[in-house]
C-alpha cells in the first residue's frame, strides 16, 4: 500500500531528485502517485498549522529502493538548502519562492507553489525563474510569466491534464491558485493509476536537471558563506 509520512531519519531509497539519475523509467502515472503522496503529507501538516516553507527534492525521500513510498522531512540535505539570514530574506531555495512570499503577504498557498516548482523542475530540468542574483530572481518571479503554451509545444509527450495541474499550482494570482487540498482534487491527481506509463523524461532533460542542481548548490554555498562572514 502506498503511503506518505513525516520523518526525521534517512531512508534507503534516496532523495526525490535522484530520479533524474540512472535509467529508471519515469512515467506520468508514477509521477502522479508520487505527487499525490507529497500532497497528502503537506495537507496533513497544514491541518495542524504546519507549513513546510522550503519543499524541494532534497527533503523528500523514498522509503526504500522500490520507490513506491514517499517520506517527507522538514529539513533538506544540508544547511545550504535551509539557509536563512538575519532578516529572513534568503530562506532556503530562493528560486522557488512564491510572489506572495517574496512580498511577505501570505503563506497558506505557498506549498501549492512549491509543488508546482518541483514538478516543473522534474519536467524541464530547471526552475522557471533562475538567476544567481537573489534579488534579480525575486524580481523575475514577481514580474515575469511562465510561457506554458510554448513549453507545452516543446514537450508534446506531456499530457494536457498534467500541464493543467502544473499551471494551476504555479498560478501567480493568489486568489486563483488552489490550496494543497484543492490540488489533491485536481483530475490529474484523482486519476492517478490511469495515466500513460511510457517514459516522458529524455536523457537531455535529466542531464539538465542534474547540472542545474549542481549549479544551484554552488550558488547556495556562496550565499551561505557570505551570510556567515
Amino acid at each position: 500500500m502506498f503511503g506518505a509520512w513525516l520523518y526525521f531519519v534517512t531512508f534507503r531509497g534516496g532523495f526525490f531528485f535522484d530520479i533524474l539519475k540512472g535509467n529508471n523509467v519515469i512515467n506520468e502515472n508514477i509521477l502522479a502517485e508520487w505527487f499525490y503522496q507529497i500532497l497528502i503529507t503537506l495537507n496533513f501538516l497544514e491541518k495542524r498549522n504546519i507549513y513546510h516553507g522550503n519543499l524541494n527534492g532534497y527533503c523528500i525521500h523514498f522509503k526504500d529502493k522500490t520507490r513506491k513510498e514517499i517520506r517527507l522531512s522538514l529539513l533538506s540535505i544540508n544547511n545550504y538548502y535551509d539557509n536563512i539570514d538575519e532578516k529572513g530574506d534568503l530562506y532556503g531555495l530562493y528560486c522557488i519562492r512564491s510572489p506572495q512570499e517574496i512580498k511577505k503577504l501570505y503563506h497558506d498557498k505557498n506549498n501549492s507553489w512549491y509543488v508546482g516548482m518541483l514538478l516543473y523542475f522534474i519536467l524541464h530540468g530547471s526552475y522557471p525563474f533562475i538567476n544567481n542574483n537573489v534579488l534579480v530572481n525575486y524580481h523575475n518571479i514577481i514580474q515575469n510569466n511562465i510561457p506554458f503554451a510554448a513549453l507545452k509545444l516543446d514537450h508534446k509527450n506531456y499530457s494536457n491534464l498534467m500541464y493543467d495541474f502544473l499551471k494551476s499550482a504555479l498560478e501567480k494570482d493568489y486568489d486563483m491558485r488552489p490550496s494543497v487540498e484543492g490540488l489533491l482534487n485536481h483530475p490529474w491527481i484523482k486519476k492517478k493509476g490511469e495515466h500513460p506509463i511510457y517514459e516522458i523524461l529524455d536523457e537531455n532533460t535529466r542531464r539538465m536537471g542534474i547540472n542545474q542542481i549542481k549549479a544551484i548548490e554552488q550558488n547556495l554555498s556562496t550565499i551561505h558563506e557570505l551570510n556567515n562572514i
